[in-house]
């Protein structure tokens, strides 16, 4: 079940998975394949997995994440550093599908924290979803 606990291990992951990314660039070594990027190979995804009528935002937007990192990691690791450099830079896919996954998680953390209190019966009630940049590929 996705928690606020779970949401925050989650965005520790992310930024474990970006420190990854970017020394994969870097060196053009990692442990981890594509195949091992998909979000099914992720506790959150499993998590997401566990509610598939919930968190349709979330799921789309943390697909869409695993399939960019997937990509710049097959560039990194066939020695297209190069390329992999430039799709991870400030203002490309990856990083509006990073920002908007971020952003995603934070609000839903918020609105799992505030849901009880306010005693809502619709889970997007109370808070405004974030805008998002990113335009799904």
């Amino acid at each position: 079940m996705l928690t606020c606990e779970s949401i925050d291990q989650a965005l520790a992951a992310h930024g474990r998975w970006y420190i990854r990314l970017r020394c994969a660039i870097e060196t053009g070594h990692t442990v981890f394949t594509p195949e091992t990027t998909t979000e099914a190979c992720c506790e959150l995804g499993l998590l997401l997995r566990e509610d598939p009528g919930r968190y349709q935002t979330l799921r789309r937007i943390h697909a869409d994440f695993h399939r960019e990192v997937g990509r710049i990691l097959s560039l990194a690791i066939h020695g297209h550093y190069r390329e992999a450099r430039v799709e991870f830079e400030a203002n490309t896919h990856f990083t509006d599908l990073s920002t908007a996954l971020r952003k995603e998680m934070h609000f839903l953390a918020r609105q799992m924290r505030w849901q009880p209190a306010m005693n809502l019966a619709e889970p997007d009630q109370g808070l405004s979803r974030p805008e998002t940049t990113y335009q799904r590929s």
